[in-house]
């Protein structure tokens, strides 16, 4: 099947936009972590110290993003965003929002959960076999090029 012209144009515009757009949120994304953690260096509510991790692990996620989009994607690259975007940016957010509301041994006995699940969904998603060719469908990037067994701890992060 012959591929249009204007189809052709019209991928290389949103290839463009997908750079274009993950690249400006990698920067707001940093910029709002570092707000957040000089409000922590101020005021030292840990709330906003956990919060300014989370961020700082959306502004990785979205930054590989960038990468891949812009220069093509790569193991290495894709398991970085795949731990940061997919499984840590999530929990953290949501630890930070227990420390603001919890009474603090509770935020405190999370945050010891939070952090060992982080260092065994590291270990998997380090370990795993990934599969490139099924993580680029179309014009987004999936989790699709990781093995079932590391896509099923996603949803309980």
């Amino acid at each position: 099947m012959a591929v249009k012209l204007s189809d052709r144009r019209s991928k290389g515009f949103l290839n463009l936009m997908a750079i274009i757009v993950s690249g400006l949120t990698t920067l707001v994304s940093f910029i709002l972590a570092l707000k957040v953690g000089r409000q922590y260096q101020r005021r030292g509510h840990p709330h906003q110290l956990v919060w300014a991790i989370a961020l700082l692990f959306f502004a990785l996620g979205v930054g590989c993003q960038f990468l891949g989009e812009f220069q093509g994607w790569s193991p290495l690259l894709y398991r970085l965003w795949y731990l940061t975007g997919a499984i840590l940016t999530a929990a953290y957010l949501g630890l930070g929002t227990v420390y603001l509301q919890a009474k603090r041994p509770t935020a405190h006995r999370l945050l010891i959960l939070v952090i060992a699940a982080s260092v065994v969904a590291a270990l998997m998603v380090w370990q795993a076999p990934i599969d490139l060719s099924q993580a680029y469908l179309g014009h987004t990037i999936s989790g699709q090029g990781m093995p079932r067994s590391v896509r099923l701890l996603t949803p309980f992060f």
